[in-house]
């Protein structure tokens, strides 16, 4: 059993659980930080973003994707990121069926804190050329600084 499980529950049951993504988009060659509102969660003031799985998964037969966890210094994904892990990849050879998308459990989760000049979480991606489709995303939950649920 995950030891993440009970902390994840706790989160969601009083409606502090966050599950962010980005499905079927195009992206470039090269590491880019992800701004859509649909990925990125903006860190409230004295609270931290426990992380305990991302994902990312290439929609494009024969091509390659990579991506992590950013914490940046603004909003909406924005100001210098921090990886916070190892890239991720996901290779799709010509005879693609289905999807097949890399998921990872971070144990022990990834923490994210605010006082550590933290004001988003992202991702930062990247693809075998800029026409690649991929989905990649992350889910979590947000608690006082301090406080592991």
């Amino acid at each position: 059993m995950n030891p993440n499980n009970e902390q994840a529950l706790r989160a969601a049951r009083q409606g502090r659980s966050i599950c962010r993504w980005l499905e079927d988009v195009t992206i470039t060659g090269s590491y880019v930080v992800a701004t859509s509102a649909s990925l990125y969660f903006d860190i409230p003031a004295g609270k931290q973003v426990v992380i305990p799985h991302a994902f990312v998964g290439c929609e494009s037969a024969n091509e390659f994707m990579a991506g992590y966890i950013v914490g940046c210094s603004a909003i909406a994904g924005g100001g210098s990121p921090t990886q916070f892990h190892h890239a991720m990849h996901d290779h799709v050879g010509a005879g693609k069926v289905g999807t097949g998308h890399v998921v990872e459990d971070f144990i022990p989760p990834l923490v994210l804190k605010y006082s550590e000049g933290h004001r988003s979480v992202s991702m930062a991606v990247k693809a075998t050329d800029t026409g690649t489709v991929c989905t990649f995303g992350w889910c979590g939950w947000f608690e006082d600084e301090g406080t592991l649920s």
